[in-house]
């Protein structure tokens, strides 16, 4: 894969929630959630591995938890690319780039990956 990425990435897991179908406000339908897990995050994206693949340039709204013991991060996420993963052809590695955008935590996102990017050096 090519690496176009130009921030540093951080190999720390995280468990990603991403809302696939939002939540009916007529009915009671649930929202539809697909939860994954980060291959390598920076400031600006995330790479993930899912069962299924999403569609390019499709955004959505995303939990993520870095730590076990962290809260939630609520993030706006855009999918950039979309690849069969090389090791197993079940799994899709996709890339999601975080959107700036307001009453989400961007914000908190950028400082605590900007913290632990310090904490390796």
């Amino acid at each position: 894969m090519d690496n176009k990425r130009q921030e540093f990435r951080l190999d720390n897991h995280a468990t990603v929630f991403i809302e696939v179908i939002c939540a009916s406000p007529d009915s009671n339908e649930p929202a539809e959630m697909l939860i994954s897990n980060s291959v390598d995050i920076s400031a600006n994206g995330l790479q993930i591995t899912t069962d299924r693949p999403l569609l390019v340039n499709s955004i959505h709204e995303a939990g993520i938890q870095i730590d076990n013991n962290s809260s939630r991060l609520h993030l706006i996420t855009q999918v950039r690319w979309v690849k069969t993963a090389p090791e197993n052809s079940d799994l899709f590695k996709i890339g999601l780039e975080v959107l700036d955008s307001e009453d989400t935590s961007v914000i908190s996102w950028k400082e605590l990956l900007h913290q632990k990017l310090m904490d390796d050096f």
